[in-house]
């Protein structure tokens, strides 16, 4: 009797996490889709904000919501039917974990353009009239996005439909794991260390410039500096967060 009793209390608090877990999974989604939809939507329609630094977040807004949509939705549907059965298919499968991916590699570089881009334009402002511009960032985004879609390409083929110790059908490497040491490898070092070392290295340039051109000039200008120390910190901890999470989400598969 006791321990149908613990069992069943055992059961419940699985439950609940689970909803409390699902349930902050979905006001993620939901705020996430509609920040960034709001982003893509003034950034296209408002000629005044096409800039080269606002093409840069169109681009990373468009990655987040693709990734929003391949990650959230498969757990939410995994969640409510309750059976941990893929029920996307084998296409399904192959193209959510592309798309996962090949978002993920297309938000970090974004991040890492924006970053030189934001350095090219304080530290180098003479250059930047020309170098920061809205075509350049259009090209960059352009070829930010096609190397995405080729360089995560092979996980088109690398993944596929098995079946688990219970014969439920899910969504798995089609190769032995081992074999995707090489690949991780890459990826911890070309999407994860070398983008956060460089942006690091070029906020702690910019961070340095705004402090050392300290010139006196009122109580204006001392607030218009403060207010570009605290917007160049917050950037910096955003693309911290970002790549960091960028950097959970590429290992979650190896993991799972």
């Amino acid at each position: 009797m006791l321990n149908n009793s613990s069992g069943n209390t055992s059961s419940q608090q699985a439950l609940l996490y689970q909803i409390i877990g699902q349930s902050v999974v979905g006001v993620i989604f939901i705020v996430g889709i509609i920040g960034n939809i709001m982003v893509i939507l003034v950034v296209a329609r408002t000629k005044s904000m096409r800039t080269p630094t606002n093409c840069y977040l169109l681009s990373l807004a468009v990655a987040d919501c693709l990734a929003l949509l391949s990650t959230t939705i498969p757990i939410q549907v995994d969640f409510h039917i309750q059976t941990g059965r893929w029920v996307f298919g084998e296409v399904g499968c192959r193209i959510i974990i592309f798309c996962q991916y090949t978002t993920t590699t297309a938000s970090v570089l974004s991040i890492t353009a924006f970053t030189i881009e934001r350095y090219i334009a304080i530290c180098h402002p003479m250059k930047a009239q020309t170098v920061c511009t809205v075509s350049r960032a259009k090209r960059i985004i352009g070829g930010t996005w096609g190397f995405s879609l080729v360089y995560n390409s092979p996980w088109l083929f690398f993944v596929k439909i098995t079946t688990n110790n219970s014969k439920i059908p899910i969504c798995d490497f089609s190769l032995d794991r081992k074999h995707y040491i090489v690949i991780y490898m890459c990826d911890l070092m070309l999407l994860y260390v070398s983008p956060l070392l460089l942006t690091c290295v070029l906020y702690g340039l910019i961070g340095r410039m705004l402090f050392r051109n300290l010139t006196p000039g009122g109580h204006n200008d001392s607030a218009k500096r403060s207010s570009s120390r605290v917007q160049v910190m917050a950037f910096v901890t955003e693309c911290r967060d970002r790549i960091y999470k960028a950097f959970l989400k590429k290992f979650s598969l190896l993991l799972s």
